[in-house]
């Protein structure tokens, strides 16, 4: 089973567990997506403690997952941001996952 996560303060309110949850349901994929509450304080030490294999990341903890990462997409590099993070090593394509070239959101490696 794949495990995913986002990541935020606050996150409580986020829709994405459901969202991802009813997609996996209708789809016959086996992941758990959750949500975890992470402060600038805390985020590294969550994520690394979470053992995700791939994380969403909400305000305000964007430009702290980009000083994370060892690989950004342009956009992401752009922007000084990030908003997807994928656990290496996996041979995926890193690239923004919504808005334009403008919008700080993008995707990027991350090692654990």
């Amino acid at each position: 089973m794949h495990r995913y996560a986002v990541f935020g303060s606050p996150v409580a309110h986020s829709q994405s567990p459901r969202i991802h949850a009813t997609f996996a349901r209708q789809t016959g994929i086996a992941l758990e997506y959750v949500a975890i509450e992470a402060g600038h304080a805390d985020f590294a030490s969550r994520l690394a403690a979470s053992g995700v294999d791939g994380a969403n990341v909400t305000l305000p903890l964007k430009e702290d997952a980009f000083a994370l990462c060892r690989s950004v997409s342009t956009r992401a590099r752009r922007a000084g941001a990030v908003n997807t993070l994928i656990r290496e090593p996996a041979p995926r394509r890193r690239e923004a996952t919504a808005g334009a070239a403008t919008t700080p959101t993008a995707s990027a490696w991350y090692a654990t």
